[in-house]
């Protein structure tokens, strides 16, 4: 079964596993079809023709160009699900209560869902964790986790100080390192 996972950038810069929740279908895939189900978004759900763009395509790109509206909270929600993207610490708080406003609004218990799951993990980190910089996540096994390990080549000796070189490893995504990678930034949601 599939899997997706949260991930912590700690006081280093590394993306490290923090919680990984089965079934990914329970946070993008989600997302996405609660909010395709709840506006107005035209479009066939698979586009296979070349230049045919599927009702997701046409969910990014109207919230994108604002010809579609959604509630603050359900578009923070949708911003990470987005390719790359981390959620600094200041903004943690407001994301745990737009995952739970998305919950209460969008879940009826007849889909999986990990986003009340994921809004106490972040919870519990910003309360714990002074160390997390941001969040950010590995939205589905089924894919290439966009903040998974850098596969480091064999160094030559340079690295390790070895000779032979045996240190062919993999190492953390680094935000200090690493290129890509983008900040979100969240919408003010009231009573927050």
């Amino acid at each position: 079964m599939s899997h997706m996972a949260l991930k912590v950038i700690d006081e280093d810069g590394d993306a490290i596993m923090e919680e990984e929740y089965q079934n990914s279908h329970g946070f993008c895939m989600f997302v996405w079809d609660r909010l395709i189900e709840r506006y107005p978004i035209p479009g066939p759900r698979y586009a296979f023709r070349e230049g045919e763009k599927d009702v997701y395509q046409n969910l990014w790109d109207g919230v994108q160009d604002g010809t579609l509206e959604i509630e603050p909270w359900e578009h923070n929600v949708l911003l990470t699900t987005y390719d790359r993207v981390l959620v600094s610490r200041k903004y943690l708080s407001l994301l745990v209560t737009s995952l739970r406003r998305f919950v209460e609004a969008h879940d009826n218990g007849r889909w999986v869902c990990h986003l009340g799951a994921i809004a106490d993990a972040i919870e519990r980190l910003v309360r714990t964790d002074q160390n997390v910089q941001a969040i950010c996540f590995y939205q589905t096994s089924t894919a290439r986790d966009l903040f998974g390990g850098v596969h480091l080549e064999p160094c030559d000796g340079e690295r390790c100080g070895q000779q032979p070189c045996d240190c062919e490893e993999d190492r953390p995504y680094n935000i200090n390192v690493d290129e890509g990678h983008w900040y979100a930034q969240l919408y003010p949601v009231e009573g927050q």
